[in-house]
């Protein structure tokens, strides 16, 4: 015979508010980074400025995100689930300009800090959030001025791996017309195709364009997969004389740097701008206020200077907490 002790609902009420208060007490030190690609190089720089200002902060980090640069629900799910455990702010690099509107203004709405880092995206301003930028205009600037330092002013450029959905891609292309326009009028841009979904894509994209245009001597790819398969193309069809730049980042290309077959990285400065991004959150969180918006200038990573110290610190990845 079973006997089952009845306990005044009272008490259950009780003990239910009490346990929700402590599970959210759990997060209310921990900030929740969402990256586009959680395992990307960029973002372990992020991580690693993330963590050592959290330190410093007497805070924590929660890292989280798609495997990937474009599970655009997965980031939504991520901020939901941090509205849910109250976290005391979100990193949030959006992989669309629109698509995780609701989910931020509803962590705004319950006065949780949210920074949006990488590229801007429209959004009406609020007291919680904050944006920690790259500095979009320069690094078209770099890359346009690195290709007429290498002596070339006149023929053919393409770009590769526009997104528009992606954040900053249409307005980093804009800027590099802009400015090669300026340093090298002859440049003439003939081709500006989409991003691949794989390498071999970019590869068969970019073969495509130096059949159509053997006057090329530039190629631009916005991102790691048009960079890697622009290599791939350029070697296979032995095209020298095509110089290939990348506003993206991998260890990949940055051995492809070194073997000479990428001629320029133009790099962001994530771990800076990972650093501030907690320093923003801890900010409002004793109630302080947070710059609105922080640019933070990219870094162009030739074969001359990437065995340098500053590239060095700028490329390490060491993400675990100071001692």
């Amino acid at each position: 015979m079973s006997c089952k002790a009845w306990i005044p609902p009272a008490i259950l009420l009780t003990a239910l508010v009490l346990m929700v208060g402590c599970r959210h007490k759990d997060f209310d030190n921990v900030i929740y980074a969402i990256p586009r690609d959680a395992s990307g190089s960029l973002y372990v720089m992020e991580h690693a400025g993330m963590t050592h200002a959290a330190e410093r902060a007497g805070m924590k980090i929660y890292w989280n995100g798609p495997r990937g640069s474009d599970d655009t629900e997965q980031e939504i799910e991520l901020v939901e689930r941090a509205i849910g455990q109250r976290n005391a702010g979100i990193v949030l690099t959006p992989t669309a300009a629109f698509a995780l509107d609701t989910a931020i203004q509803r962590a705004l709405t319950e006065k949780i800090p949210v920074v949006i880092l990488g590229a801007p995206i429209p959004f009406p301003p609020d007291p919680n959030l904050t944006f920690v930028l790259t500095d979009l205009d320069m690094s078209a600037r770099l890359t346009a001025e690195h290709l007429c330092n290498m002596g070339e002013t006149v023929g053919e450029v393409a770009v590769t791996g526009i997104d528009p959905v992606t954040p900053g891609s249409t307005t980093l292309v804009s800027s590099f017309e802009k400015h090669l326009a300026q340093c090298a009028p002859a440049l003439r841009i003939v081709s500006k195709v989409g991003g691949a979904g794989t390498i071999g894509q970019a590869e068969m994209t970019t073969a495509k364009i130096l059949r159509e245009h053997p006057k090329l001597v530039a190629l631009f790819a916005l991102n790691s997969t048009g960079t890697i398969g622009g290599a791939t193309a350029l070697r296979s069809m032995h095209r020298g004389g095509v110089h290939l730049v990348s506003t993206d980042y991998t260890q990949e290309q940055l051995n492809l740097l070194r073997r000479g077959i990428v001629d320029g990285l133009i790099v962001s400065n994530m771990r800076a701008m990972g650093e501030r991004a907690v320093e923003n959150i801890a900010a409002l969180r004793r109630g302080q206020p947070a710059p609105a918006v922080s640019v933070f200038e990219p870094v162009l990573i030739t074969q001359k200077n990437m065995d340098s110290e500053p590239i060095k610190t700028l490329l390490k990845m060491d993400w675990r907490a100071l001692p």
